[in-house]
């Protein structure tokens, strides 16, 4: 038994290799007609106030969990911060490390200096 593989050996190439197709020129055309929009939207300074782009991310439903099953329970916000599962996960778990910490210090250690 042989450790070399069972596939017949490599032929030479039998023709130039395929080059890469160019894109077709209308694509190209409108790739380049939407640089041409965005350095001129760039150039014109428009500024967005905050309230309209607040109001764009702050529409409901947009998680995973809610286009799954239809509503998501974590997805609120708190003033300015969105809660989320991550957030939710995140003030629990530093929870749990800081009363791990104050364990250690307290009852293992025997001591009550921080």
């Amino acid at each position: 038994m042989s450790d070399l593989p069972n596939d017949p050996p490599l032929q030479p190439d039998e023709g130039p290799p395929v080059s890469r197709q160019q894109p077709a020129p209308v694509v190209a055309q409108e790739v380049q007609a939407s640089k041409v929009l965005a350095a001129e939207d760039a150039k014109a300074g428009d500024v967005i106030p905050f309230s309209i782009v607040e109001e764009f991310y702050k529409r409901p439903g947009g998680t995973l969990f809610a286009q799954l099953f239809g509503n998501d329970p974590l997805d609120f916000w708190i003033g300015r911060f969105y809660v989320g599962i991550w957030g939710l996960l995140s003030v629990a778990f530093a929870t749990i490390g800081a009363i791990f910490y104050f364990y250690q210090f307290v009852v293992v250690e025997g001591t009550y200096n921080i």
